[in-house]
């Protein structure tokens, strides 16, 4: 007998430092879209920038930058930076205006 637990897709949650990161939100191919772009440009796997520089300390990507990096309009881009915060799996600056994503919670998702 199979002692695996079946899972519905729009249950796939994970608990990480009490805070609830739902990685099925990632189904949705616009906030996938967004999440692609926010990792492409603040992943701390990257050594060099876009422009060929080192880069150093933390990155954020703002609302403009992504409108530019992935060519969605503003409204959907930012109901996707919603179901992702919801989630758990982006970090944003005090002011709101920039993200990056949570590669703490991300790690402990995946793990």
């Amino acid at each position: 007998m199979n002692n695996a637990k079946n899972v519905a897709v729009n249950d796939v949650s994970v608990i990480t430092e009490g805070v609830c990161v739902r990685i099925n939100v990632l189904a949705d191919p616009e906030t996938l879209l967004v999440f692609s772009g926010i990792v492409m440009v603040t992943s701390k796997a990257r050594v060099w920038s876009e422009t060929g520089s080192p880069i150093y300390g933390t990155s954020y990507i703002t609302l403009h930058g992504l409108e530019k990096k992935i060519s969605l309009p503003r409204n959907v881009i930012k109901k996707a930076l919603q179901r992702l915060e919801q989630a758990g799996l982006l970090e944003a600056t005090e002011q709101h205006d920039g993200w990056r994503v949570n590669e703490t919670a991300l790690v402990a998702a995946l793990a």
